[in-house]
Parts: C-alpha cells; sequence; structure tokens
C-alpha cells in the first residue's frame, strides 16, 4: 500500500509519515515522523495567572484568583470548545469569538473580581480553583489536543511574591510553548494585583484596590 515519492506531498492535517528507501532489492530501516499542521490555537497564550491573590473584602481569598489569554494572532479565534481541563475548569461556548490582540480574562466569583477591578469586565466564571502551593493548568482544543500546559508551584525558586503577596505570574516568554513549568520561565506582574485584561504593566481603567 506505500507509495513511490515522486514529488512533494502537500500536507493539510496532521499526520505520521512513515518512509524508507530501496536499493535494488535491499530495502532500508523503516523511519517516520509526525507532522502537524498550524491552527488558529497557536495563537492563544497564557498571558498572566493569580494563582494565589492577598485577601480582600471577601473573607476567601481565593475568590480573586483569575486566568489571562491572549490572541497574539492576527486573525480571529472562535474559541467554541476549547476548555481548560486541568487548574481549573471552563468551556467556551459556541460563538465565542477573540479578535487579534485581545486580552480576556476568567475568573473565580465574579462580584469579587469585579469589585477588586472596576471596569474590567470579565469573559467568565471557572470551576475549580487554582492551587496555592502547587497545580497544572492545561487549555485545549474542541478535539482535546493541548494548546497549552504548564505547572506552577510556591516554592524552590518560583516568585514568593506571587505567592499571597500580591503579584501575579506572567510569562517572560508569552510565545513560548514548551519549557513553561520551571519557575525561569515566569516573573511577576509589575504592579501589585497585576493587570488583567491589558498588557502587563499598563494600568487597568480604574486603578485596583485591594
Amino acid at each position: 500500500s506505500a507509495q513511490a515519492y515522486a514529488a512533494p506531498v502537500a500536507l493539510v492535517t496532521a499526520v505520521t509519515v512513515k518512509a524508507r528507501t530501496r536499493d535494488g532489492t535491499t530495502w532500508s530501516a523503516l523511519t517516520e515522523a509526525r507532522f502537524t499542521t498550524p491552527t488558529p490555537f497557536d495563537a492563544l497564550q497564557v498571558t498572566e495567572v493569580m494563582y494565589h491573590p492577598p485577601l480582600g473584602a471577601t473573607p476567601n481569598a481565593d475568590d480573586y484568583e483569575f486566568i489571562e489569554i491572549r490572541n497574539a494572532g492576527a486573525t480571529a479565534v472562535d474559541m467554541s470548545g476549547v476548555r481548560f481541563t486541568r487548574g481549573i475548569f471552563y468551556t467556551f461556548s459556541e460563538g465565542m469569538v477573540v479578535e487579534p490582540g485581545r486580552y480576556i480574562v476568567l475568573v473565580a466569583n465574579e462580584s469579587a473580581f469585579s469589585a477588586r477591578y472596576p471596569g474590567v469586565v470579565p469573559w467568565g466564571t471557572y470551576a475549580g480553583r487554582l492551587d496555592n502551593d502547587w497545580d497544572t493548568v492545561e487549555l485545549v482544543n474542541p478535539q482535546g489536543t493541548i494548546i497549552v500546559s504548564f505547572s506552577y508551584a510556591d516554592s524552590a525558586w518560583w516568585p514568593p511574591e506571587a505567592d499571597g503577596e500580591g503579584y501575579s505570574l506572567v510569562p517572560v516568554d508569552p510565545a513560548a510553548r514548551d519549557g513553561l513549568s520551571v519557575a525561569s520561565a515566569w516573573r511577576i506582574s509589575t504592579y501589585v494585583l497585576g493587570s488583567p485584561g491589558a498588557e502587563d504593566g499598563v494600568v487597568t481603567p480604574v486603578p485596583p484596590e485591594i
């Protein structure tokens, strides 16, 4: 069932290609490689994580958790069926679209978040909570393929300022896909309480207060 190679082969979906050569009647060993095609979801970045917020007006500090996503691409991304499956749990509804360059925020408690960050409108409320000690966060596409996956911790080189002292975690390189589970891949936010819904360091429409 193999096909002889005669010209470049166009790959339009993810596929595993197996190949070998023949010299006379002698075959080489079989080699294989997995090829994937770019998808719109490649433009999605997790750009800020507030996993251990400081206390506020509510008795539960976890109510102020949030996670921020950005569409870093040049075209809109249809988020229908995209979901967080570890750390927090949230599925984007049919028809949800993120425009190019836009930051969106998912929160643990909408009323608590809105009180702390007036003027920043969250996209949705997730189930579950980000653990204050360590956790794994995973975002997958509608088919279950991982878009972004990383783990964080509150020990061994991780920024202590993000562990209940008011700052969020921000990736050093938002475009990175690999190596995000090490402390050196993250830094603390520019400002206390972070800057959800905007590029880190950009003040939110109304300065947040604890």
